[in-house]
């Protein structure tokens, strides 16, 4: 709700004349004065005045409103669209995406909180530049310097780089609701979302089907057969990335516990 001036000015004087009343009942006034509470010809009055208080637009200082105030968006009720989130659902999204940042850059997890992180080579055949946790640099954005608005240029700091991941996560897993169909995908317990994310998030979500139609149908035995994950290093041989796979079948042994993937 905003107010002008004038309002608040007027707010101000009536809050300020029942202040009065109430003082000249158990006779604070005095008290007020000789603090310098109260000060000012036009605002004194004494218990035995029986004179209104009065208060000049002069007495009345305009609120300060300070940048960061005038850059904080109002959200009307009608514009409140957030989704219930649980806290339950909240700490998932929080372990997957540590669990991501553990894979793509553990080396990023253990610098110092100060540290500077630059742009560096993709361990991949032809895989480009990266940054952060495992962000691949569009032809755009190295030649801007900047990821999602970030200034990249004289590298990134670790809180930045989180930035970048959280942004990377909801932009893959909006790509994967789009893949697998809203209707489908909204349906699926949150660990079963986080797997077919994360094939999307190292580019092989449509190159593993029967994988993708296991947690779409909650086949155990199919899922547990079909995660395993490769990539082509420079020198152009397939090697299993190991530690991904221990993170997949992390999520499998929790669909498998919650009861969601069923069979052998």
């Amino acid at each position: 709700m905003k107010f002008s001036l004038s309002t608040i000015k007027g707010k101000l004087m009536n809050g300020l004349k029942w202040l009065v009343q109430r003082l000249k009942g158990n006779g604070d006034l005095e008290l007020m004065h000789s603090r310098g509470v109260l000060s000012g010809p036009e605002s004194v009055v004494t218990p035995e005045s029986e004179e209104p208080l009065i208060v000049t637009p002069e007495s009345v200082k305009t609120p300060v409103i300070t940048p960061e105030y005038t850059k904080t968006p109002m959200i009307t009720p009608e514009g409140i669209k957030t989704p219930v989130v649980t806290s339950d659902q909240q700490q998932q999204g929080m372990d997957y995406m540590m669990g991501v940042a553990s894979q793509e850059n553990q080396g990023l997890l253990d610098l110092p909180d100060d540290a500077i992180i630059m742009p560096n080579v993709a361990p991949e055949k032809d895989g480009g530049m990266d940054i952060a946790f495992g962000h691949k640099l569009t032809p755009e954005e190295a030649e801007t310097k900047t990821v999602y608005g970030i200034d990249i240029s004289n590298g990134i700091t670790k809180d930045q780089a989180f930035q970048i991941l959280q942004l990377d996560i909801e932009k893959k897993m909006k790509d994967t609701r789009r893949i697998i169909g809203p209707d489908k995908f909204d349906t699926l317990p949150t660990p079963a979302k986080e797997a077919l994310t994360d094939l999307h998030f190292t580019g092989v979500l449509n190159s593993f089907p029967s994988f993708k139609e296991a947690i779409l149908t909650g086949n155990k035995e199919k899922a547990y057969k079909e995660y395993k994950r490769k990539f082509t290093n420079k020198q152009g041989q397939k090697v299993e990335m190991k530690r991904r796979n221990n993170f997949m079948r992390s999520i499998l042994d929790r669909l498998t516990a919650t009861g969601y993937l069923k069979g052998k």
